[in-house]
């Protein structure tokens, strides 16, 4: 639009994720929770030092192992998450219709003294969710089994 002479003005929640893509290069650790009464939890910690990223897996009732992943470039991880617009993102989704079902966690904090960001939800999901389980390699027991079914 710009290139054809027009002056294009970001939306408000365009702005807002540009602004949280903005801090995105001094982010510390993503820590990512997803699980229910009957499949567990997951926890995913992707902590970032110097150039690069290491992940740490913890999973509760499917198996109490503790694996670790990684080390991925800090580059590539930072920009895949600036990727899944989560600036876009309100800091809590809620179904009060579901009595049990899933509750996810999302935090990033930073090296630079900035607040924690801090997005939940239960039983509810911003649009891109899948997207973000993905791209963080997650998925839950239960998600398998319905696969393997079809």
């Amino acid at each position: 639009y710009e290139e054809a002479g027009g002056a294009y003005v970001r939306s408000k929640g365009e702005q807002k994720d540009h602004d949280f893509n903005d801090t995105l290069d001094s982010m510390s650790q993503l820590v990512f929770t997803i699980g229910g009464f009957f499949c567990g939890h997951e926890t995913r910690t992707f902590t970032i030092s110097d150039d690069q990223v290491l992940v740490d897996v913890e999973k509760t009732m499917i198996s109490m192992d503790k694996e670790e992943y990684g080390p991925y470039r800090k580059e590539d991880f930072i920009s895949g998450i600036k990727a899944l617009h989560i600036g876009e993102w309100k800091r809590t989704y809620k179904d009060p219709l579901v009595l049990d079902g899933t509750q996810w966690e999302l935090d990033i904090y930073y090296n630079n003294g900035r607040k924690a960001v801090k997005i939940s939800g239960s039983n509810a999901y911003p649009y891109n969710f899948d997207d973000l389980k993905k791209y963080l390699e997650v998925e839950m027991e239960d998600e398998e089994d319905e696969q393997n079914q079809d």
